[in-house]
């Protein structure tokens, strides 16, 4: 007779517990990057990110949380645009205080994981280059 032999409980909860205290609370929730989603009026407009235009709105971006990073929006015939997003301190690291200390707030700081991006959501409305006088179509 073959007996299969599952992994004891303690075991188990230990394991899932040292992983849990030397990794990152803000790298193991939030991940080390961010989706955020870029719309514009008109749609279709070019957006360069950090100088590389390779992006059309609307668009989801997935950018590295620890890091600031430069949207450049433009269009024929409208004003370019320019949307900063910056890294802020993000809530879930303190998490690392009270659960995993040094370590998993070293691990969450290294990665970047420790910041979120703001503002989470962009919608650029671009401005024509010839504005009409009021009244006329």
């Amino acid at each position: 007779m073959c007996k299969i032999r599952t992994p004891s409980l303690r075991y188990s909860s230990t394991s899932f517990l040292s992983i849990f205290l030397w990794s990152g609370c803000a790298t193991v929730i939030q991940g080390t990057t961010q989706e955020i989603p870029i719309s514009s009026d008109p749609p279709g407009v070019k957006v360069s990110v950090d100088g590389r235009p390779d992006f059309t709105t609307p668009t989801v971006l997935v950018l590295s949380r620890h890091e600031p990073h430069i949207l450049e929006f433009s269009f024929g015939g409208y004003h370019p645009e320019v949307v900063r997003l910056r890294p802020v301190f993000s809530t879930v690291t303190a998490g690392n205080i009270v659960l995993g200390g040094l370590i998993g707030w070293g691990v969450d700081s290294a990665s970047g994981a420790q910041y979120r991006l703001v503002p989470p959501v962009v919608h650029v409305s671009l401005r024509p280059l010839t504005a009409k006088p009021p009244g006329q179509p």
